[in-house]
């Protein structure tokens, strides 16, 4: 189903019971009720697009309670961010990579690669690590995620529709009306099960575009494993977004 367009964003700060919350304010012309999402970005305020401040300060200061609680809990969640040095681990289906910048040598580095790991190699540093570790998951994404569109879709007895990666960090996967499918990128760092998950429950909304019984009968048939597989998901979620 189509996503609200949201076409302005303004950030607020509240205190909440001595505690000082910033938040961020999203408007949008589609919707007609304040909602209120806490996640690993902090407090998002979703709003119609004349809402005025006092309102919107009113239903967050009202929801307080459930406010402080979903940050303490995603606080208490959150995973450090990787430190971009040579010999790092870092998330690759359900395994891990080996960070290998050039001309650098660790003994983290020779104690990961006897486990013959894939390895990031970067010749850059600084700040442009990060950009070229994207790069390389970027590169390996659209491959495998594609391939695997294609056998979901082979399942379903469809044509493999058109598959894209997204920047997403909140949504992991998509499928628009015109049967287009956008997978995040991070999804590569999940294990093949929680990747599959995703993938075919995208795959489903080419026959049934909502979440209805007979949408999730399609995912079951499709790809019987897919509770276990969305609990692991939900329970490794965080490390997968941390960049």
């Amino acid at each position: 189903m189509a996503a609200a367009t949201y076409e302005t964003l303004e950030e607020r700060t509240l205190v909440l019971e001595g505690a000082e919350v910033r938040f961020v304010v999203k408007r949008s012309p589609r919707r007609r009720s304040i909602g209120l999402r806490v996640d690993q970005d902090g407090l998002v305020v979703l709003v119609p697009q004349r809402c005025g401040h006092a309102r919107i300060d009113a239903a967050v200061h009202d929801q307080r309670r459930w406010v402080l609680e979903k940050l303490a809990t995603w606080t208490a969640r959150r995973v450090p961010p990787p430190l971009w040095r040579d010999g790092e681990a870092l998330p690759y289906r359900g395994r891990h990579a080996v960070l290998c910048i050039v001309g650098a040598t660790s003994k983290r580095q020779l104690e990961l690669d006897l486990d013959q790991a894939p390895r990031i190699e970067v010749a850059s540093a600084g700040a442009e690590i990060e950009a070229c570790v994207i790069a390389w998951y970027r590169a390996r994404a659209l491959g495998h995620l594609a391939a695997r569109v294609g056998h979901f879709s082979g399942c379903l007895g469809v044509d493999a529709p058109r598959t894209l990666l997204s920047n997403a960090r909140t949504r992991w996967g998509s499928c628009s009306a015109d049967g287009v499918i956008r997978l995040s990128w991070r999804l590569i760092k999940a294990s093949d099960e929680e990747i599959d998950y995703v993938v075919a429950h995208e795959v489903a909304h080419l026959r049934h575009m909502n979440h209805g019984r007979m949408f999730w009968n399609t995912v079951a048939e499709i790809y019987p494993a897919w509770r276990q597989a969305s609990r692991a998901l939900d329970k490794n979620d965080l490390r997968y977004r941390t960049f």
